[in-house]
Protein backbone atom coordinates (compact mmCIF):
# COMPACT_ATOMS: atom_id res chain seq x y z
CA UNK A 1 0.00 0.00 0.00
CA UNK A 2 1.72 3.21 -1.05
CA UNK A 3 0.69 7.02 -0.94
CA UNK A 4 3.05 9.89 -1.25
CA UNK A 5 6.43 9.72 -2.72
CA UNK A 6 9.14 12.43 -2.99
CA UNK A 7 11.00 13.69 -5.45
CA UNK A 8 11.44 16.36 -8.20
CA UNK A 9 8.31 19.18 -8.21
CA UNK A 10 7.07 16.87 -4.70
CA UNK A 11 8.53 17.64 -1.75
CA UNK A 12 9.76 15.15 1.53
CA UNK A 13 6.06 15.36 3.64
CA UNK A 14 5.79 12.85 6.52
CA UNK A 15 5.47 9.37 4.89
CA UNK A 16 6.98 9.89 1.90
CA UNK A 17 9.31 7.70 0.01
CA UNK A 18 11.67 8.25 -2.85
CA UNK A 19 11.90 6.28 -6.54
CA UNK A 20 14.59 4.26 -5.41
CA UNK A 21 13.12 3.26 -1.98
CA UNK A 22 10.16 2.15 -4.03
CA UNK A 23 12.38 -0.04 -6.09
CA UNK A 24 14.11 -1.33 -2.99
CA UNK A 25 10.54 -2.61 -2.00
CA UNK A 26 9.72 -4.12 -5.23
CA UNK A 27 12.99 -6.18 -5.52
CA UNK A 28 12.19 -7.67 -2.48
CA UNK A 29 9.39 -9.38 -3.36
CA UNK A 30 9.78 -12.58 -5.03
CA UNK A 31 9.18 -11.69 -8.61
CA UNK A 32 6.84 -14.93 -9.17
CA UNK A 33 4.81 -14.02 -6.27
CA UNK A 34 4.43 -10.22 -7.48
CA UNK A 35 1.24 -9.89 -9.31
CA UNK A 36 -0.32 -7.47 -12.62
CA UNK A 37 -3.68 -6.04 -10.54
CA UNK A 38 -5.61 -7.56 -13.57
CA UNK A 39 -3.81 -10.97 -13.16
CA UNK A 40 -4.32 -10.57 -9.39
CA UNK A 41 -8.06 -9.99 -9.81
CA UNK A 42 -8.39 -13.21 -12.29
CA UNK A 43 -6.52 -15.06 -9.69
CA UNK A 44 -8.84 -14.03 -7.12
CA UNK A 45 -12.27 -14.29 -9.28
CA UNK A 46 -10.88 -18.44 -9.89
CA UNK A 47 -9.96 -18.19 -6.49
CA UNK A 48 -6.19 -19.67 -7.33
CA UNK A 49 -4.50 -16.60 -5.50
CA UNK A 50 -1.24 -18.74 -3.52
CA UNK A 51 0.20 -17.85 -0.24
CA UNK A 52 2.42 -15.13 -0.84
CA UNK A 53 1.26 -13.26 -3.69
CA UNK A 54 1.47 -9.90 -3.77
CA UNK A 55 0.30 -6.62 -6.02
CA UNK A 56 0.87 -3.17 -5.57
CA UNK A 57 -1.48 -0.57 -4.62
CA UNK A 58 -2.20 3.04 -4.55
CA UNK A 59 -4.72 5.40 -2.74
CA UNK A 60 -5.57 9.31 -2.96
CA UNK A 61 -5.16 9.55 -6.58
CA UNK A 62 -1.93 11.51 -5.83
CA UNK A 63 0.26 13.06 -8.68
CA UNK A 64 3.41 12.21 -7.28
CA UNK A 65 2.14 8.45 -7.36
CA UNK A 66 2.18 8.95 -11.20
CA UNK A 67 5.16 10.85 -11.77
CA UNK A 68 7.76 9.32 -9.39
CA UNK A 69 6.68 5.72 -8.64
CA UNK A 70 4.62 4.96 -12.09
CA UNK A 71 7.93 4.84 -13.93
CA UNK A 72 9.87 1.50 -11.83
CA UNK A 73 6.33 0.43 -12.68
CA UNK A 74 6.52 0.37 -16.13
CA UNK A 75 10.62 -0.31 -15.57
CA UNK A 76 9.23 -3.95 -14.42
CA UNK A 77 5.81 -3.84 -16.75
CA UNK A 78 4.00 -4.05 -13.28
CA UNK A 79 0.19 -2.72 -13.22
CA UNK A 80 -1.49 -1.30 -9.94
CA UNK A 81 -4.49 -0.72 -8.56
CA UNK A 82 -4.93 2.92 -8.43
CA UNK A 83 -7.55 4.02 -5.46
CA UNK A 84 -9.26 7.31 -6.41
CA UNK A 85 -11.94 9.65 -4.74
CA UNK A 86 -13.66 11.66 -6.81
CA UNK A 87 -14.74 15.19 -5.65
CA UNK A 88 -11.00 16.19 -6.72
CA UNK A 89 -12.28 16.08 -10.41
CA UNK A 90 -15.40 18.07 -10.05
CA UNK A 91 -13.77 21.04 -8.50
CA UNK A 92 -13.66 19.99 -5.23
CA UNK A 93 -10.66 20.57 -2.93
CA UNK A 94 -9.68 17.48 -0.39
CA UNK A 95 -8.70 19.87 2.94
CA UNK A 96 -7.06 16.19 4.18
CA UNK A 97 -4.90 16.60 1.65
CA UNK A 98 -3.94 19.75 1.75
CA UNK A 99 -3.39 19.91 5.27
CA UNK A 100 -1.27 17.11 5.51
CA UNK A 101 1.35 18.95 2.58
CA UNK A 102 0.75 22.35 5.07
CA UNK A 103 1.79 20.82 8.52
CA UNK A 104 4.67 18.72 6.70
CA UNK A 105 5.97 21.32 4.74
CA UNK A 106 5.25 24.60 6.69
CA UNK A 107 7.10 23.91 9.52
CA UNK A 108 10.70 22.85 10.75
CA UNK A 109 9.31 19.55 11.85
CA UNK A 110 6.01 17.54 11.91
CA UNK A 111 6.30 18.10 16.24
CA UNK A 112 6.35 21.59 16.12
CA UNK A 113 3.23 21.51 14.45
CA UNK A 114 1.97 19.35 16.61
CA UNK A 115 2.88 21.65 19.38
CA UNK A 116 1.24 24.79 17.80
CA UNK A 117 -2.06 22.25 16.87
CA UNK A 118 -2.28 20.94 20.50
CA UNK A 119 -2.25 24.82 21.97
CA UNK A 120 -4.94 25.75 19.41
CA UNK A 121 -7.17 22.65 20.89
CA UNK A 122 -6.61 24.03 24.41
CA UNK A 123 -7.20 27.27 23.95
CA UNK A 124 -10.53 26.60 22.39
CA UNK A 125 -11.78 24.01 24.63
CA UNK A 126 -9.87 23.80 27.52
CA UNK A 127 -10.49 21.63 29.99
CA UNK A 128 -12.52 19.08 27.93
CA UNK A 129 -9.41 18.45 25.76
CA UNK A 130 -7.16 18.40 28.89
CA UNK A 131 -9.74 15.69 30.59
CA UNK A 132 -10.04 13.48 26.75
CA UNK A 133 -6.25 13.92 26.51
CA UNK A 134 -5.90 12.51 30.16
CA UNK A 135 -7.68 9.18 29.65
CA UNK A 136 -6.57 8.90 25.70
CA UNK A 137 -3.46 5.97 25.85
CA UNK A 138 -1.70 6.01 22.47
CA UNK A 139 -0.49 2.42 23.09
CA UNK A 140 -3.87 0.94 22.88
CA UNK A 141 -4.85 3.16 19.71
CA UNK A 142 -4.13 2.70 16.18
CA UNK A 143 -2.08 -0.57 16.77
CA UNK A 144 -1.71 -2.05 14.05
CA UNK A 145 0.10 1.28 12.55
CA UNK A 146 3.68 0.89 14.25
CA UNK A 147 4.92 3.57 12.29
CA UNK A 148 3.01 6.35 14.36
CA UNK A 149 4.36 7.97 16.30
CA UNK A 150 2.41 8.92 20.48
CA UNK A 151 1.84 11.97 18.97
CA UNK A 152 0.71 11.04 15.56
CA UNK A 153 -1.80 8.79 17.53
CA UNK A 154 -2.89 11.86 19.65
CA UNK A 155 -3.15 14.22 16.97
CA UNK A 156 -5.52 11.47 14.56
CA UNK A 157 -7.19 10.42 17.59
CA UNK A 158 -7.92 14.25 17.97
CA UNK A 159 -8.66 14.95 14.57
CA UNK A 160 -11.22 12.22 14.32
CA UNK A 161 -13.05 11.57 17.65
CA UNK A 162 -12.47 14.77 19.83
CA UNK A 163 -13.13 17.27 16.98
CA UNK A 164 -16.46 17.80 14.57
CA UNK A 165 -15.08 18.07 11.31
CA UNK A 166 -16.33 21.15 11.57
CA UNK A 167 -14.03 22.50 14.67
CA UNK A 168 -10.82 20.79 13.07
CA UNK A 169 -11.76 22.47 10.29
CA UNK A 170 -11.75 25.84 11.38
CA UNK A 171 -8.76 25.31 13.11
CA UNK A 172 -6.43 24.10 10.37
CA UNK A 173 -8.05 26.53 8.02
CA UNK A 174 -7.07 29.55 10.99
CA UNK A 175 -3.74 27.90 11.01
CA UNK A 176 -3.17 28.04 7.34
CA UNK A 177 -4.34 31.33 7.16
CA UNK A 178 -1.68 32.57 10.07
CA UNK A 179 1.07 31.09 7.43
CA UNK A 180 -0.47 32.86 4.53
CA UNK A 181 -0.68 29.45 2.75
CA UNK A 182 -1.43 29.53 -0.57
CA UNK A 183 -4.31 26.66 -1.18
CA UNK A 184 -4.89 26.95 -4.71
CA UNK A 185 -1.46 27.23 -6.08
CA UNK A 186 -0.75 23.89 -3.89
CA UNK A 187 -3.63 21.94 -4.69
CA UNK A 188 -2.69 21.99 -8.33
CA UNK A 189 0.24 20.02 -7.46
CA UNK A 190 -0.79 17.73 -5.92
CA UNK A 191 -3.74 14.93 -7.29
CA UNK A 192 -3.91 13.28 -10.61
CA UNK A 193 -6.14 14.97 -13.63
CA UNK A 194 -8.82 13.16 -15.83
CA UNK A 195 -5.76 12.56 -18.22
CA UNK A 196 -3.69 10.40 -15.79
CA UNK A 197 -6.76 8.30 -15.04
CA UNK A 198 -7.65 8.07 -18.79
CA UNK A 199 -4.03 6.62 -19.54
CA UNK A 200 -3.63 4.39 -16.81
CA UNK A 201 -6.99 2.99 -17.53
CA UNK A 202 -5.66 2.38 -21.56
CA UNK A 203 -2.51 1.03 -20.34
CA UNK A 204 -3.94 -2.12 -18.18
CA UNK A 205 -3.80 -0.55 -14.23
CA UNK A 206 -6.97 -0.88 -12.48
CA UNK A 207 -9.11 1.96 -11.38
CA UNK A 208 -10.90 1.23 -8.02
CA UNK A 209 -13.36 2.88 -5.34
CA UNK A 210 -12.29 5.35 -2.69
CA UNK A 211 -15.17 7.31 -1.42
CA UNK A 212 -16.36 10.38 -3.09
CA UNK A 213 -15.05 13.26 -0.32
CA UNK A 214 -12.35 10.39 1.61
CA UNK A 215 -14.12 11.33 4.77
CA UNK A 216 -11.45 9.84 8.00
CA UNK A 217 -14.38 8.16 9.66
CA UNK A 218 -16.26 6.29 7.01
CA UNK A 219 -17.54 4.08 9.71
CA UNK A 220 -19.34 7.01 11.98
CA UNK A 221 -21.28 8.39 8.76
CA UNK A 222 -24.81 6.87 8.37
CA UNK A 223 -26.26 4.15 5.98
CA UNK A 224 -27.43 7.41 3.33
CA UNK A 225 -23.91 9.00 3.52
CA UNK A 226 -22.43 6.00 2.87
CA UNK A 227 -24.16 5.32 0.13
CA UNK A 228 -24.04 8.47 -1.48
CA UNK A 229 -20.27 8.51 -0.79
CA UNK A 230 -19.79 5.40 -3.13
CA UNK A 231 -22.50 5.49 -5.24
CA UNK A 232 -21.16 9.30 -6.28
CA UNK A 233 -17.90 8.04 -6.55
CA UNK A 234 -18.32 4.96 -8.29
CA UNK A 235 -20.37 6.75 -11.24
CA UNK A 236 -17.91 9.26 -11.41
CA UNK A 237 -15.58 7.13 -12.28
CA UNK A 238 -17.56 5.69 -14.92
CA UNK A 239 -18.18 8.99 -15.88
CA UNK A 240 -13.62 9.67 -16.15
CA UNK A 241 -12.60 6.56 -17.51
CA UNK A 242 -15.49 5.09 -19.62
CA UNK A 243 -15.40 1.97 -17.35
CA UNK A 244 -17.36 0.71 -13.82
CA UNK A 245 -15.38 0.27 -10.92
CA UNK A 246 -15.35 -3.49 -9.61
CA UNK A 247 -12.87 -3.22 -6.83
CA UNK A 248 -11.81 -0.38 -3.64
CA UNK A 249 -9.95 0.54 -0.54
CA UNK A 250 -11.03 1.50 2.44
CA UNK A 251 -10.24 5.03 3.52
CA UNK A 252 -8.01 5.44 6.80
CA UNK A 253 -9.20 1.93 6.95
CA UNK A 254 -12.43 2.78 8.27
CA UNK A 255 -15.96 0.76 7.26
CA UNK A 256 -18.36 -1.85 9.47
CA UNK A 257 -21.02 -3.59 8.24
CA UNK A 258 -23.13 -1.14 6.38
CA UNK A 259 -20.13 -0.69 4.20
CA UNK A 260 -19.29 -3.70 2.95
CA UNK A 261 -23.25 -4.55 2.27
CA UNK A 262 -23.39 -1.19 0.23
CA UNK A 263 -20.08 -2.33 -1.97
CA UNK A 264 -21.42 -5.48 -2.57
CA UNK A 265 -24.90 -3.72 -3.68
CA UNK A 266 -22.91 -1.53 -5.71
CA UNK A 267 -21.08 -4.43 -7.59
CA UNK A 268 -17.70 -4.35 -6.11
CA UNK A 269 -15.90 -7.41 -6.13
CA UNK A 270 -12.45 -6.97 -4.03
CA UNK A 271 -11.81 -4.73 -1.62
CA UNK A 272 -8.56 -3.98 0.63
CA UNK A 273 -7.74 -2.96 4.15
CA UNK A 274 -4.86 -0.51 5.15
CA UNK A 275 -3.42 -2.72 7.49
CA UNK A 276 -2.78 -6.67 7.78
CA UNK A 277 -4.59 -7.22 11.22
CA UNK A 278 -6.47 -10.89 11.32
CA UNK A 279 -9.97 -10.90 11.39
CA UNK A 280 -12.35 -13.92 12.62
CA UNK A 281 -13.85 -13.90 9.27
CA UNK A 282 -12.62 -11.64 6.23
CA UNK A 283 -14.75 -10.92 3.45
CA UNK A 284 -13.37 -10.59 -0.31
CA UNK A 285 -13.63 -7.01 0.64
CA UNK A 286 -11.24 -6.93 3.18
CA UNK A 287 -8.07 -8.20 1.94
CA UNK A 288 -5.06 -7.03 4.29
CA UNK A 289 -2.32 -4.53 2.69
CA UNK A 290 1.04 -3.94 4.33
CA UNK A 291 2.09 -0.11 4.22
CA UNK A 292 5.33 0.40 2.83
CA UNK A 293 6.73 2.22 5.93
CA UNK A 294 6.62 -0.83 7.35
CA UNK A 295 8.03 -3.06 4.91
CA UNK A 296 11.03 -0.37 4.53
CA UNK A 297 11.64 -1.13 8.55
CA UNK A 298 11.65 -5.14 7.66
CA UNK A 299 14.08 -4.57 4.85
CA UNK A 300 16.45 -2.03 7.01
CA UNK A 301 16.21 -4.42 9.71
CA UNK A 302 17.08 -7.40 7.70
CA UNK A 303 20.31 -5.46 5.95
CA UNK A 304 21.53 -4.32 9.58
CA UNK A 305 21.85 -7.83 10.23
Amino acid sequence: MFHHFHGGDHPVVQGSIDQSEFEQILQAVDAKHLLSAQEWLERHASKSLCSGDSCITFDDALLCQIEIAKPILDKYNLKAFWFIYTSIFFGGVDRLELYRYYRTTCFVSIDQFYLKFFEKCTELHGKKFKDAMSKFRPNEYLTNSPFYTDEDKIFRFTRDHFLSVEKYDAIMLGMMQDSNFEREAIADRLWLKKKHLVQLHNEGHIIGCHSDNHPTVMAKLSYAEQVKEYSQNAKRIKSLIGFYPTTASHPCNSYNDVTLGILSQLGIKLGFRADTASLEVRTSLEYPREDHANILEMLRGKNAN
